[in-house]
């Protein structure tokens, strides 16, 4: 979609660039780098489509950029561009980050990042025994007598902001 709405797209050195809109259109997100950083796509043009369908065998370069969404190879084993690649993804059950050896922009300070998908019932008992390291309100509903015990106790940190904002990360990756 964003590649629709893109009229054209100047690099004018290695660290800005130059985005034109087509007529109409006011992006959301028009702060972010459509086309890459550093003169590079976010994808190799080079990289063959392995999966099945009426790309397979074609590069990337093939492929018109609004049908990358549909591609496995794009969904689910993305390249990355940011201080995080996937190592390993457990569809509803964890995806593990490491860090990109190629990221220059920032220091990596963790060399590994874990997301857990965990269930509302056992959050608290998962919590409690260190097996995750943080839980948000999306998933403790609330502060219970066994957490607050904790946080006496200096086990746990419970840190609660109010806010009219909804903190999320958003994965827009297809699931089979």
């Amino acid at each position: 979609i964003t590649c629709d709405r893109i009229g054209s797209i100047e690099y004018n050195d290695d660290k800005s660039f130059t985005v034109t809109w087509k007529p109409g259109v006011q992006d959301p997100v028009y702060f972010t780098a459509p086309g890459g950083y550093d003169k590079a796509l976010w994808y190799p043009a080079h990289r063959v489509i392995e999966s099945e369908g009426p790309y397979k065998g074609k590069t990337l370069a093939e492929v018109p950029a609004k049908d990358w969404a549909t591609l496995r190879e794009v969904a689910e084993m993305p390249w990355g561009v940011g201080p995080y690649m996937i190592k390993e993804w457990v569809k509803g059950q964890k995806i593990v980050l490491e860090a990109n050896p190629g990221y220059k922009l920032n220091p990596i300070k963790t060399s590994q990042i874990v997301i857990a998908f965990i269930t509302a019932e056992n959050a608290e008992a998962q919590l409690l025994n260190g097996d995750v390291d943080v839980l948000d309100n999306t998933t403790l509903v609330g502060v219970t007598e066994a957490l607050d015990k904790a946080a006496k106790d200096g086990k746990i940190i419970v840190f609660a902001q109010p806010s009219a904002t909804w903190e999320h990360i958003d994965f827009n990756m297809f699931l089979r």
